[in-house]
């Protein structure tokens, strides 16, 4: 059995080969085709770099960061190079001998929940083709077959519940199969049930109360004083305040694969990139909902919400206060976004953000301006960013120490925002919660580990939490 934090993985003759999550000089093992040690030992010397894949191309081992730098090493993860810069968030990497017309190529494919992209690259970073992954969650592993020129990767479908799935370069779904394993807050083990709904938080409305019971749950998103659900088999599900249709408008059906809230609105995408919206439409935020296909990610802020196109770039629609719809930034290579109240914060494949609305808050003028940055999150005036070593920044609003009493460790894999309060997932599922406790937002939070998905309302919290039995600290 490998160690502990032993991820990238790639196979040599009759060896396999792994090295830690991080570099730092941890050790990583080599091993027999059946699993027994060799002895031999390597050492990864790169503090900076954080990967969860290795292409190998007989020669050569190819890493890729979490802010999609990529990366060639020998054999024992030593002497490493930079190649280029793939998408921030790309966490699969595989060598494709046989493409760029048998030149080489280098495929990756993306952590960004909703997004699913797999992205084809010549071995010097020019881009060649790309496509969304139906059902496109957490695309944490790649490899490619040669002996008929396909792709295999493991999509973690936003649960824990993985998928394994196989395309041709052209990116047709071939078949799809749920895995015999499973990761939860970083820990493998046998297949579970995705995960069960936990909330906190005010229950004015029953945004506690009536939380779906049962497991197989697998996104989630929280408004004002309502949130919604994805199921394991698509089919939405949605409770709390339901003033303006939000909750009873819900549309049925299945093949969802990605959910927003606003304040009194909601928005949903399918697997095949189709968006519909319901609830409030006083600012247009429903019947103004794009046509067409190919949407990669959804957000909805106040009154407002953005989505990213196929070819990465954004469409807004809603009120346009504060330049919400009409300084929408242009161009293309986003691969994340996030909407608050009345300002939002978009992710560049180069790991660079971009904010814009209201900036009353410094929300606007205080964004990073450096690169290196994985994930994003926006409340009602600040927003939250995650850098390649999964530690957080905080910037705007502070009332409630939603900017200042941000943790200040390493290792979180998501964050939320909602209100004046946010919560984000350590690398061991479990919750960090911080800002306005009203309704006890921090202090009653849910202990535990095994979460893998949350999100924050205006006054209630709710987090997946997949089912974990005799898992480490």
């Amino acid at each position: 059995m490998a160690s502990l934090g032993q991820i990238p993985i790639y196979v040599d003759g009759d060896k396999v080969r792994q090295a830690n999550l991080k570099g730092g000089g941890l050790q990583g093992n080599e091993y027999t085709l059946s699993g027994i040690p060799t002895g031999v030992q390597n050492h990864w010397l790169n503090n900076d770099v954080y990967s969860y894949d290795a292409g190998f191309d007989g020669t050569y081992v190819y890493m890729v960061a979490r802010d999609g730098a990529v990366s060639r090493w020998d054999k024992n993860f030593q002497n490493g190079a930079p190649l280029f810069q793939a998408n921030a968030g790309d966490m699969g990497i595989t060598y494709d001998p046989d493409g760029n017309g048998g030149n080489g190529s280098i495929w990756t494919s993306n952590w960004h929940l909703g997004t699913g992209i797999v992205a084809q690259w010549t071995m010097a970073g020019i881009p060649l083709s790309q496509f969304h992954c139906p059902n496109g969650s957490y695309l944490a592993a790649l490899a490619y077959d040669r002996a008929d020129r396909t792709l295999w990767l493991w999509n973690n479908h936003g649960s824990g519940n993985g998928r394994l799935m196989q395309f041709d370069t052209q990116g047709n779904l071939l078949q799809e199969n749920e895995s015999l394993y499973a990761v939860y807050g970083g820990e493998m083990g046998p297949r579970r049930p995705t995960g069960r709904l936990v909330s906190w938080g005010n229950d004015g409305t029953g945004q506690v109360s009536k939380t779906p019971t049962g497991g197989d749950y697998v996104a989630v998103a929280a408004g004002g004083d309502h949130a919604l659900t994805i199921h394991d088999n698509g089919s939405l599900v949605s409770w709390g305040y339901d003033y303006y249709h939000q909750v009873r408008d819900t549309p049925i059906g299945t093949g969802f694969v990605a959910v927003a809230a606003g304040d009194f609105h909601s928005v949903a995408m399918t697997s095949d990139g189709r968006l519909v919206s319901w609830g409030y439409d006083g600012y247009r935020q429903v019947r103004d909902t794009p046509t067409g296909s190919g949407f990669l990610a959804v957000a909805a802020g106040g009154e407002h919400s953005i989505a990213i196109r196929a070819n990465g770039s954004l469409i807004s629609w809603g009120t346009d206060a504060f330049g919400l719809f009409s300084d929408t930034p242009t161009g293309t290579g986003f691969v994340a976004v996030a909407a608050g109240a009345y300002h939002c914060v978009a992710l560049r494949s180069d790991g660079r953000l971009v904010s814009w609305g209201y900036d009353g808050y410094r929300e606007v003028r205080d964004t990073p301006t450096d690169a290196g940055w994985i994930g994003i999150a926006a409340g009602y005036g600040h927003s939250i960013a995650i850098r390649s070593d999964g530690s957080l920044f905080a910037w705007g609003f502070d009332n409630y120490g939603q900017v200042s009493n941000r943790p200040t460790e390493i290792g979180f894999l998501v964050a939320a925002a909602g209100g004046y309060k946010s919560v984000a997932i350590r690398s061991n599922g479990r919750l960090a919660p911080w800002g306005q406790d009203w309704f006890g937002h921090d202090t009653r939070a849910p202990t535990g580990k095994g979460f893998f998905a949350v999100a924050a309302g205006d006054t209630a919290s709710v987090a997946i939490q997949g089912f974990v039995t005799g898992a480490l600290d």
